[in-house]
C-alpha cells in the first residue's frame, strides 16, 4: 500500500534504493563467503602443499639411505670378490710355491718326519703309518730304516708306504682317527685360514667407501 503522503517518483525511488542496498548487502555477503572459502581453500592447500614437501624431504632421504646401504653392500662385494682374485691368482701360486720347496727340502722333510714320528712313539700299543711320494721314499730308505732306527726305537710302530701324486706326507694313527696331514695342499689351505681374514679387512679399510658418497 502507497502512502498519500509519498508521491510515485519517490515510492519508486525508494524501492530502487532498498532494491540496489539489498543487492550490494547480498553481494557483500556472497563475497565475503567467497573470499572465507578461498581463503580455507588457499589454508588446506598450503596444508597439503607442505605435507607433500615433507614427504618428499622423507622419500629423498630414505631413497638416498637406501641406495647408500645398496651401494656399500655393491662396493663390499666388488672389493670381496676382487681380493678373491687377487688371492686365486697370485697369493695361492706364490704361497704355495713356497711350500712346495720347503717340503722338497729333504733335510726339512727329515726332521720334520723324525720329530712327529718320536712325539707319537712314546704312547704304548701305538701304530704309525706314514704316507709319502714313492721318489721320497726311495730317497729316505735309509735314513727311516737305519738312521731314525738308531735314534728311537721304531720296529713294529712306524709302517712307510708310498702314494701316487702326494705332495710332502700324511702320518696316520692305526687304530684312530687321527692323522697329520703335511701335504702342499693342506699347508697352503691352513695358511690362507690365517692370512684371509686379514687380507680382506686390509682391502675393506684401504678404500673407504664414503669418500665415494
Amino acid at each position: 500500500m502507497i502512502n498519500d503522503n509519498i508521491s510515485i517518483s519517490e515510492f519508486i525511488h525508494k524501492l530502487r534504493k532498498e532494491g540496489i542496498d539489498k543487492g550490494k548487502k547480498a553481494e557483500f555477503n556472497l563475497i565475503k563467503k567467497a573470499q572465507l572459502e578461498a581463503s580455507k581453500i588457499i589454508l588446506k592447500a598450503k596444508e597439503e602443499a607442505k605435507n607433500i614437501i615433507l614427504f618428499a624431504e622423507e622419500e629423498k632421504v630414505f631413497i638416498r639411505k637406501q641406495f647408500s646401504i645398496e651401494l656399500k653392500m655393491a662396493f663390499r662385494d666388488f672389493i670381496l670378490s676382487f681380493s678373491e682374485k687377487i688371492k686365486q691368482r697370485i697369493m695361492i701360486p706364490v704361497i704355495r710355491h713356497d711350500v712346495y720347496k720347503v717340503l722338497n727340502d729333504i733335510n726339512f722333510f727329515k726332521e720334520c718326519l723324525f720329530f712327529l714320528i718320536k712325539e707319537h712313539v712314546k704312547s704304548k700299543n701305538v701304530q704309525l703309518e706314514v704316507k709319502i711320494s714313492k721318489e721320497f721314499l726311495l730317497k729316505l730308505n735309509q735314513y727311516f730304516s737305519v738312521n731314525i732306527s738308531e735314534r728311537i726305537s721304531i720296529k713294529d710302530k712306524v709302517f712307510f708306504s708310498s702314494k701316487e701324486g702326494i705332495e710332502g706326507f700324511i702320518l696316520f694313527k692305526k687304530g684312530s682317527n687321527y692323522y697329520w696331514d703335511f701335504t702342499v695342499s693342506t699347508v697352503v689351505s691352513e695358511i690362507l685360514k690365517l692370512i684371509d681374514p686379514s687380507f680382506k679387512k686390509h682391502f675393506l679399510n684401504e678404500i673407504n667407501i664414503s669418500d665415494i658418497l
